[in-house]
């Protein structure tokens, strides 16, 4: 290492002899020396992606040199795979630079599984033809337990066959006809009717089973003219079998009596009521009417001297 000092010391010495000397400037010494390059001082450093610089200094002549140094490359580093599960997502393999961070193959995610679930055990609650049911359900991958709904059933409970029942007219003292119904089942869990179709049960609506009830026999009751005697009546209905009443007949007051020819019988004075009578042109009834009275006829009395 002394050596080595010695001999740039004494190399720097005769190159400022030379200059002094023959009057060489320093670009034409320099091209002269046969250069012995020192490792160099970098001068910018290299990164993953970017070259760098260093500094090279001969040890003969102290020319100066910039060399590039190399970018370095990312140092990879493998980010593992995560395996999605029934209720978290997962993501592929992928790695990045430990020095720069940057990402060199990124991950991608992996949706959720989902849970795969199988019944578990008898259901919570049975379901019916009338009600829904619950059953437990379990997940085969995590164990994992919820509950899902069961439809209601087909099975009805039909019983026994419910004979058909005639239709019956209306009878006397008022009774109304009554519909009568078909045969039929009736389901005694769900409460829906049901009627043998071929080798099976079809479900139908009560009104379809219904048998319409007899009309009844209506008549009608005729108008009878009002007199001058008697009240009339207005015109109305009836059935003829039941007697149940549709149209109210209305009675209608008696006409007024229209009289000609009326003769005094009693005259009338400012003291008493008079009479008067006719004959009815309709009915030829006698008829009697009071005569007002006469208003009094004032008359002056004249004074006498006492």
């Amino acid at each position: 290492m002394k050596f080595r000092s010695i001999s740039v010391l004494f190399g720097l010495i005769l190159l400022v002899l030379c200059l002094f000397i023959t009057g060489c400037d320093e670009g034409e010494l320099t091209a002269l020396c046969e250069h012995t390059w020192n490792e160099g001082a970098v001068t910018k450093a290299a990164t993953c992606t970017v070259a760098g610089e260093k500094l090279l200094t001969c040890t003969s002549c102290g020319a100066t040199k910039t060399e590039e140094v190399p970018a370095t490359g990312h140092t990879e580093v493998v980010d593992a795979a995560i395996d999605a599960t029934c209720i978290e997502a997962g993501k592929t393999a992928g790695s990045h630079c430990s020095v720069c961070q940057e990402v060199l193959v990124a991950q991608q995610e992996i949706a959720k599984l989902g849970h795969t679930y199988v019944d578990d055990g008898e259901p919570l609650v049975a379901p019916t033809c009338a009600t829904t049911g619950i059953q437990r359900i379990k997940c085969t991958v995590c164990g994992a337990t919820d509950t899902r709904k069961l439809d209601k059933t087909t099975d009805h409970t039909y019983g026994t066959l419910i004979a058909r029942v005639e239709a019956t007219p209306c009878g006397e003292d008022n009774q109304e006809p009554k519909p009568g119904m078909e045969a039929h089942y009736l389901c005694s869990v769900c409460n829906k009717y049901f009627v043998d179709e071929e080798d099976a049960k079809k479900e139908v609506t009560e009104a379809s089973l219904v048998i319409p009830a007899p009309s009844h026999t209506i008549v009608v009751d005729e108008a009878v003219a009002a007199t001058c005697a008697a009240p009339g009546l207005s015109a109305g209905s009836h059935c003829s079998v039941c007697g149940l009443v549709f149209v109210a007949q209305e009675k209608v007051k008696p006409l007024d009596h229209q009289v000609s020819g009326w003769e005094i019988t009693k005259a009338t004075t400012c003291n008493e009521e008079g009479e008067r009578q006719g004959t009815c042109i309709n009915c030829q009834a006698t008829i009697t009417e009071t005569i007002a009275k006469l208003p009094h006829t004032p008359t002056a009395i004249l004074a006498t001297e006492p």
